[in-house]
């Protein structure tokens, strides 16, 4: 009824949509689409609304060197001080993320290890990974000091996404050296030490760099929860109109440093990760065997110093509880949800769960949509194979830009024209996470056939014309898979952002009130929370059967 397929003597095509169903999803989802965009408030503020924001644009450009946010210092000098402490907690955090990810990566895979087991350990994974985000930097927080609770933010966020992405790794690879090896004595780890992980190794590390950089990124967000960082002198400035022009230098030295981790990740991605085949100019085995292998040496130097690194700042660092027994009430009442917060036959946003439910939902829908958009807007420009090499350049160059661009900082300054907190939310995530969605697909593109693109423009192909007929269909099953998981992460984002809009996000922004110290309330806060947790949980289930059809 929904399906056909071509069949001829010797072969059949596989099952394919008919047409008229496939134009009846469209439309319905088109119409879905235009459904939850209608449930936006898109009203301007007023005149004054419109004069701050001129004003607060043009104090941005009259850059002062004084900050006022602990008296009357030295700006640069205090922006390079924060800006170590992001980068050396974080450092910490993702290294020891990253070291606890592959061994649960490594539990988690059915194809090395019993299934059962494998499955229990994945679920229960997947379980810590629905705990929103908005949790547990808040526990963190507001059990430990500063310091120590940054460091346990990043290695809870390294360690839940890179687990993530290494698992999916593994199960992608051929695993016929690991049986081999295991048939032949070997323990599971000893097999996957040498035959998986020494194959996979420069990819971990690809990762592993991906991971800090994203950290980095968070810093923005992460202060005005209360985390120290560089993000500290960032909210600070953009908060006030009265501190703006204290906004321009810290935004530049983290500008600076993300691009310098561009640079980083891309030469030792180049000249380091690469491997690149060479002939062979002699058969000696022996004399190929002693070739002194500066690559293994300088990943090996690399690590080393980010392990000894971190072993130094966990001995060094302050790791006592802040004694106000919040950790304690977290544990006693995770279990223990007061669902009196909610009442399914009221018609009021703030009560009732499933309309609570509904709007997070079409958050992250809208949210998607402007993504992509974005995306469609900038993709075809920024292949290198489908472009002149300059202009592919600058268009990275932009795409750099408006990914480490914190959102918070565009959500203070807009903030004085759109009257809707969640509205410019679903503007500001939208853009600004396109960015990280066009670097991963232009990283997809470039490894396509360049040939083919080549040929496809000798016989008169336009660029556009390359990208719909070539490049476009060529990506579609990485497009929608990275969609799904852009879905998911919005999903999240609307928890995280939502002690910014208040009754626009109402189940965060609930969870995060009853989180808060002068109206602590754990038990009303867990029953949002496992809303929360059983909605994550179901995404990311079905992502995973959509994975398998396609």
């Amino acid at each position: 009824m929904f399906f056909y397929k071509v069949e001829s003597k010797n072969s059949q095509t596989q099952n394919k949509l008919k047409p008229i169903w496939f134009h009846i999803l469209i439309l319905f989802f088109l119409a879905v689409i235009i459904f939850t965009f209608s449930k936006f408030d898109y009203k301007l503020n007023s005149y004054f609304g419109f004069q701050n924001f001129y004003k607060n644009v043009f104090k941005f450009f009259q850059i002062k060197n004084e900050s006022t946010y602990l008296g009357k210092t030295n700006l640069a000098l205090d922006s390079l001080s924060y800006l170590w402490v992001s980068i050396k907690y974080a450092i910490v955090g993702t290294f020891i993320g990253f070291v606890i990810a592959i061994f649960t990566a490594f539990l988690s895979s059915s194809k090395l290890n019993n299934f059962w087991l494998a499955l229990i350990i994945k679920n229960l994974i997947l379980l810590i990974r629905s705990i929103p985000e908005l949790l547990f930097i808040t526990l963190f927080n507001q059990t430990f000091f500063r310091e120590f609770a940054l460091i346990l933010i990043y290695l809870w966020f390294s360690w839940l996404w890179l687990h993530k992405y290494f698992l999916e790794t593994i199960e992608c690879l051929d695993l016929t050296a690991f049986y081999v090896s295991k048939y032949q004595g070997n323990s599971s780890f000893y097999a996957f030490r040498k035959e998986i992980l020494s194959r996979l190794w420069n990819k971990f590390i690809v990762l592993f760099l991906y991971s800090f950089e994203s950290n980095i990124r968070w810093v923005s967000i992460l202060s005005a929860l209360g985390a120290p960082g560089i993000g500290v002198l960032i909210d600070y400035a953009a908060i006030s109109s009265n501190n703006i022009d204290q906004l321009a230098i810290p935004l530049i030295f983290l500008f600076l440093f993300i691009v310098f981790i561009e640079l980083f990740n891309y030469f030792f991605n180049k000249y380091i990760l690469e491997w690149n085949s060479k002939t062979l100019k002699t058969n000696d085995y022996q004399k190929l065997a002693k070739t002194f292998n500066y690559k293994s040496v300088i990943k090996l130097l690399f690590f080393s110093v980010i392990a000894i690194f971190s072993i130094y700042q966990l001995i060094t660092i302050n790791k006592d509880y802040l004694l106000n027994g919040f950790f304690s009430s977290y544990l006693n009442n995770f279990f223990k949800p007061d669902w009196s917060v909610f009442d399914i036959s009221s018609n009021s946003i703030s009560l009732n769960p499933f309309l609570q439910i509904f709007q997070i939902y079409g958050f992250a829908l809208a949210t998607l949509v402007i993504c992509l958009f974005i995306t469609f807007w900038f993709l075809p420009f920024i292949s290198k194979n489908n472009n002149n090499v300059w202009s592919s350049l600058f268009v990275k160059f932009l795409n750099i830009f408006l990914r480490i661009f914190p959102s918070l900082v565009l959500f203070y300054v807009f903030s004085n024209i759109v009257f809707s907190p969640a509205t410019l939310l679903v503007f500001v995530i939208g853009i600004t996470a396109s960015s990280s969605l066009n670097k991963q697909l232009s990283e997809v593109i470039d490894n396509l056939d360049n040939e083919v693109i080549q040929n496809l423009k000798y016989q008169g192909y336009s660029k556009f014309k390359i990208f719909f007929s070539y490049i476009l269909p060529s990506i579609k099953v990485e497009f929608f898979l990275l969609a799904m998981f852009y879905f998911e992460i919005f999903f999240r984002s609307s928890i995280t952002y939502s002690f910014l809009a208040n009754d626009g996000l109402a189940l965060g922004s609930n969870m995060y009130f009853h989180l808060q110290e002068k109206s602590f309330n754990p038990n009303k806060a867990f029953a949002y929370m496992w809303v929360i947790v059983l909605n994550i949980f179901f995404i990311n289930n079905a992502a995973r059967i959509l994975k398998l059809v396609i």
